[in-house]
């Protein structure tokens, strides 16, 4: 794959938050959000995908308050549905009445608020690893142990980030197949993840946001949508993605039996293959 550069872009919120965001291509708008996980960022999540959905829409990599060079901030309210109203402003902000959402894990809680909240805001809703409530919902199947429990706390504890965290924390949390973790991804993360100002943020016990749970609003989605799931995804069994399907008005799954939780870099063109196929459905 040719390296890939985005622009750097901005804007200002009514609060006065800056929003980061790369953005480039024709066509439908088609917005991708990032995962929680230190150094996370929509053009690093999804730097592999970002060419072939080039080719057919006009994409936004946007990041959310306290990732990227949007605003690092203490988040005072509901996580989700803070980063939901996030979303719906910048959507304003730029332009954009309607658009796909494609979203990893804590990303896809925020896309799902709203969807929930403003249907007519989502145009076709793709899930990747998302969990609908803080901490977790389901145990994760027993289908492998690697995983150390501690190891995001390890990353930012003792003497500090390293690189070799970073490469232990995505090989242990988010890759079934550690070989298909390449240097540019610990990098980025990496560099992401040691944001003087996020470092500062971070001190603040409960930054993130208030804790807020979504299960009792998954019946109210009305908007089509595709879930996702890697079998080996350490952060839940099947059973995540079947309840979606069982709450969500209009929805279909994917389970990928050789991935994790970022399933998008280790198999790349079966990803794209699977959304791009859904979305022009």
């Amino acid at each position: 794959m040719e390296p890939l550069e985005l622009e750097d872009q901005f804007v200002t919120t009514e609060a006065g938050y800056q929003l980061h965001y790369q953005s480039a291509g024709t066509g439908e708008p088609l917005i991708f959000l990032h995962g929680g996980g230190p150094g996370a960022t929509s053009f690093g999540n999804f730097y592999y995908n970002a060419p072939a959905f080039l080719e057919q829409y006009q994409c936004f990599f946007y990041n959310m308050p306290g990732y990227g060079q949007s605003s690092k901030l203490v988040v005072e309210a509901p996580m989700y549905s803070f980063h939901a109203s996030m979303l719906a402003e910048f959507m304003d902000l730029v332009g954009i009445p309607r658009a796909h959402l494609v979203c990893q894990s804590f990303g896809g809680c925020a896309a799902i608020k709203l969807a929930i909240d403003h249907p007519e805001r989502v145009n076709k809703l793709v899930l990747m690893g998302a969990q609908p409530m803080f901490g977790g919902v389901i145990d994760p199947l027993k289908l492998m142990s690697k995983h150390a429990a501690n190891i995001i706390l390890d990353y930012y504890g003792g003497e500090g980030p390293t690189p070799e965290k970073m490469r232990r924390l995505l090989a242990d949390y988010e890759m079934h197949d550690d070989s298909k973790l390449t240097d540019w991804t610990v990098n980025d993360r990496f560099a992401n993840s040691t944001d003087p100002e996020l470092l500062e943020v971070a001190r603040t016990p409960g930054f993130m946001g208030q804790p807020e749970s979504l299960l009792g609003d998954l019946h109210r989605n009305v908007v089509p949508t595709l879930c996702l799931w890697g079998l080996h995804d350490w952060f839940g069994g099947p059973d995540v993605p079947l309840m979606f399907l069982n709450q969500f008005a209009n929805a279909q799954l994917f389970i990928e039996g050789q991935g994790a939780h970022h399933w998008q870099t280790e198999l790349p063109e079966r990803f794209n293959r699977v959304v791009l196929s859904y979305l022009s459905e």
